[in-house]
Protein backbone atom coordinates (compact mmCIF):
# COMPACT_ATOMS: atom_id res chain seq x y z
CA UNK A 1 0.00 0.00 0.00
CA UNK A 2 1.21 3.52 -0.64
CA UNK A 3 -0.91 6.08 1.22
CA UNK A 4 -0.60 9.42 0.54
CA UNK A 5 -0.82 10.85 4.26
CA UNK A 6 -2.36 10.09 7.52
CA UNK A 7 -5.12 12.02 9.43
CA UNK A 8 -5.54 12.13 13.54
CA UNK A 9 -9.18 13.45 13.95
CA UNK A 10 -9.72 13.93 17.45
CA UNK A 11 -13.24 15.67 19.33
CA UNK A 12 -13.53 18.75 21.08
CA UNK A 13 -16.09 19.55 23.52
CA UNK A 14 -15.09 23.71 23.06
CA UNK A 15 -14.18 23.33 19.34
CA UNK A 16 -13.88 27.01 19.34
CA UNK A 17 -11.37 27.20 22.10
CA UNK A 18 -9.30 24.15 20.41
CA UNK A 19 -9.67 25.68 16.95
CA UNK A 20 -7.65 29.11 18.66
CA UNK A 21 -5.31 26.99 20.57
CA UNK A 22 -4.21 24.87 16.67
CA UNK A 23 -4.29 27.73 14.90
CA UNK A 24 -2.97 30.70 17.36
CA UNK A 25 -0.72 28.74 19.68
CA UNK A 26 0.30 25.92 17.57
CA UNK A 27 0.49 27.93 14.45
CA UNK A 28 -0.90 25.27 12.33
CA UNK A 29 -2.05 25.91 8.93
CA UNK A 30 -6.07 25.46 8.32
CA UNK A 31 -6.08 23.33 5.65
CA UNK A 32 -9.67 21.95 5.06
CA UNK A 33 -12.98 23.55 7.31
CA UNK A 34 -15.41 21.00 6.88
CA UNK A 35 -19.57 21.31 7.10
CA UNK A 36 -20.39 19.61 10.25
CA UNK A 37 -17.65 20.95 12.47
CA UNK A 38 -14.54 19.11 11.25
CA UNK A 39 -11.28 21.61 10.75
CA UNK A 40 -8.00 20.14 9.41
CA UNK A 41 -4.63 21.12 10.16
CA UNK A 42 -1.22 20.10 8.39
CA UNK A 43 0.93 19.25 11.09
CA UNK A 44 3.79 18.11 8.36
CA UNK A 45 3.91 17.36 5.01
CA UNK A 46 1.42 14.40 4.14
CA UNK A 47 0.19 14.69 8.18
CA UNK A 48 -3.02 16.28 9.81
CA UNK A 49 -4.82 16.64 12.41
CA UNK A 50 -8.35 16.94 11.97
CA UNK A 51 -10.11 19.00 15.11
CA UNK A 52 -14.25 17.83 15.28
CA UNK A 53 -16.96 18.91 17.41
CA UNK A 54 -17.83 15.99 20.32
CA UNK A 55 -20.92 14.40 18.75
CA UNK A 56 -22.64 11.27 19.87
CA UNK A 57 -20.45 8.01 19.17
CA UNK A 58 -17.41 11.19 19.03
CA UNK A 59 -16.73 12.18 22.01
CA UNK A 60 -13.81 13.77 23.61
CA UNK A 61 -11.59 11.14 25.02
CA UNK A 62 -8.24 11.61 25.93
CA UNK A 63 -7.69 8.01 27.16
CA UNK A 64 -4.42 6.68 25.47
CA UNK A 65 -4.40 9.39 22.98
CA UNK A 66 -0.80 11.12 22.70
CA UNK A 67 -0.45 13.25 19.90
CA UNK A 68 3.32 14.00 18.83
CA UNK A 69 4.74 16.50 16.66
CA UNK A 70 8.19 16.28 16.16
CA UNK A 71 10.24 19.29 16.00
CA UNK A 72 13.93 20.38 16.69
CA UNK A 73 12.95 23.06 18.41
CA UNK A 74 11.63 21.74 21.35
CA UNK A 75 12.76 24.24 23.92
CA UNK A 76 11.41 27.42 21.40
CA UNK A 77 7.91 25.43 20.91
CA UNK A 78 7.95 24.84 25.04
CA UNK A 79 8.66 28.81 25.57
CA UNK A 80 5.63 29.74 23.50
CA UNK A 81 3.55 27.07 24.96
CA UNK A 82 4.36 28.52 28.11
CA UNK A 83 3.95 32.41 26.97
CA UNK A 84 0.10 32.05 25.72
CA UNK A 85 -0.42 29.80 28.82
CA UNK A 86 -0.65 26.35 28.00
CA UNK A 87 -1.13 23.54 30.32
CA UNK A 88 2.29 22.41 30.71
CA UNK A 89 2.28 18.73 32.04
CA UNK A 90 5.99 17.90 31.56
CA UNK A 91 8.85 20.82 31.06
CA UNK A 92 11.30 19.48 28.33
CA UNK A 93 13.79 16.94 29.02
CA UNK A 94 15.30 13.61 28.03
CA UNK A 95 14.34 10.42 27.82
CA UNK A 96 17.13 7.63 27.34
CA UNK A 97 14.83 5.04 27.39
CA UNK A 98 12.92 6.41 24.21
CA UNK A 99 16.16 8.36 22.78
CA UNK A 100 14.03 11.22 22.76
CA UNK A 101 14.41 14.87 24.20
CA UNK A 102 10.45 16.20 24.56
CA UNK A 103 7.79 17.70 26.86
CA UNK A 104 4.38 17.25 27.36
CA UNK A 105 1.16 19.81 27.32
CA UNK A 106 -2.38 19.91 27.43
CA UNK A 107 -5.03 21.49 24.52
CA UNK A 108 -8.00 22.87 25.62
CA UNK A 109 -9.54 20.19 25.84
CA UNK A 110 -7.74 17.60 27.61
CA UNK A 111 -6.02 15.63 24.94
CA UNK A 112 -2.29 14.80 25.60
CA UNK A 113 -0.01 16.18 23.26
CA UNK A 114 3.95 16.11 23.17
CA UNK A 115 6.61 17.46 21.14
CA UNK A 116 9.79 15.66 20.60
CA UNK A 117 13.62 15.79 18.80
CA UNK A 118 14.49 12.18 18.61
CA UNK A 119 18.11 11.51 19.47
CA UNK A 120 19.16 10.05 16.19
CA UNK A 121 18.64 12.44 13.09
CA UNK A 122 17.97 9.56 10.99
CA UNK A 123 15.12 8.14 13.22
CA UNK A 124 12.48 8.21 9.72
CA UNK A 125 15.20 6.36 7.80
CA UNK A 126 14.00 2.78 8.96
CA UNK A 127 16.17 0.23 9.79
Amino acid sequence: MDFEGQITFIYSREPEAAHRFYREVLSLPLIVEQDGGCSIYRTAPGAYLGVCREREGRESNQKGLVVCFVCDDVDGVYRTLVEAGADIVQPPGHSAAFGVYSCFFKDPDGHLLEVQRFDDPHWSKGA
